[in-house]
């Protein structure tokens, strides 16, 4: 999926489009322009450490899985705005990794670990890394 521009090109006097571009590490959807594609590419480099964490599970203490889970960042201020059913992949993969961590069955309920070990939903960390990049801007801070 690693295409980059031109959008079209001309092969054999065809004119063939892209459908999608790869800018800046992000994946544009040229032709619907949603986050669809980018957030596939995204739950599918997420469960990875999904999958290394469960496999750690049986080995490491709920303190040491939960600096795993810590440790891989997947939210982004930009494509967390899409439709809901979007995020439902990485939103399903946090709740995994969450019950995982806790050492809890597959179908327990996430909400009271959340409680527990103060951990943020994908919403919220986004909602916190608005707040950080608009406290940044306001001050005019060069970390951005």
């Amino acid at each position: 999926m690693q295409l980059t521009a031109p959008l079209y090109t001309i092969i054999h006097n065809c004119a063939i489009a892209f459908r999608f571009s790869v800018f800046l590490g992000v994946i544009l959807d040229i032709k619907n322009l949603n986050w669809k594609s980018q957030l596939s590419h995204i739950a599918t480099k997420v469960s990875k450490p999904v999958g290394i964490i469960y496999k750690s599970s049986f080995y490491l203490p709920e303190s040491s899985l939960l600096v795993l889970y810590y440790s891989y960042p997947y939210c982004n201020i930009t494509w967390v705005q899409t439709y809901k059913t979007n995020l439902r992949c990485l939103v399903f993969l946090q709740k995994r990794v969450i019950r995982i961590t806790n050492k809890s069955n597959f179908d327990a309920h996430t909400d009271p670990i959340y409680k527990e070990r103060r951990i943020l939903k994908l919403h919220f960390i986004y909602l916190t890394q608005l707040g950080q990049f608009m406290f940044s801007y306001k001050t005019h801070s060069s970390k951005v």
